[in-house]
Parts: structure tokens; sequence; C-alpha cells
């Protein structure tokens, strides 16, 4: 489901190829889809994970109320994201693993993950 000549081709054939992504099936990457923050939170330690980065921090996330909500393949990204500050609770008790992100935590995530490889 992505054109060859869509713009956003290249990227997508990197980031499966680097297993940031597999898609949301062994056939589709589903590129009108809205991305969780489970979603973006396992996409960004995939990439931390490519590029060296240190992965053994891990928080508790039992303060969180929501956290019996992530999924298997996002319990470890969220642990290790929390621990790094790279991702913030949606408020002091939970984390929204499945909501849809916005443009300004996706713009907040990255850049703290970046400024933590400086």
């Amino acid at each position: 489901d992505v054109p060859a000549d869509a713009y956003y081709a290249a990227p997508v054939t990197w980031a499966s190829t680097n297993g940031i992504t597999a898609g949301v099936s062994d056939t589709l990457f589903a590129p009108g889809k809205s991305l969780t923050r489970q979603e973006l939170v396992t996409f960004l330690y995939r990439y931390a994970k490519l590029y060296g980065q240190d992965m053994t921090p891990s928080a508790d996330l039992s303060a969180y109320t929501d956290a019996g909500n992530i999924p298997a393949f996002a319990l470890k990204p969220f642990q290790w994201a929390v621990a790094n500050g790279i991702v913030a609770g949606t408020s002091e008790t939970t984390l929204s693993p499945e909501a849809v992100t916005n443009r300004l935590q996706v713009s907040m995530m990255v850049y703290r993950l970046l400024s933590a490889q400086e």
C-alpha cells in the first residue's frame, strides 16, 4: 500500500529495512492511518537502538493507571522512553498509549531523543 512513486516511499523502505517499523501487518504499512503514542514510542526506541543508544534504562510504570493497556510490543519502549525522559504522561497518572499522537507530542519526543544523544 506504499506506491513506489509516493513521496514517502524511500523513508518507509528505510524504516522497514532497518527494523524501525514492520507496518500494521506483513503486507500493509497503512500510510493514511493515524499514529498512536505507543507506535511513536516504539519507533523512537527502535531508532535509538539502531544508532547504539544505551537501551538498559527502564522505568517502573506502575504509577500510571493505564500502564496495563500498553501492548507487549510497546511495553519495553515505554519503560525506556519514560526512564530517559523522552515521553511524559498525558497526566500525572496516565500515559495514554492508545491515543492518537499530535504534532506537538511528536516534536517533543523527537527533540528529547535527539537531545539525549548529544
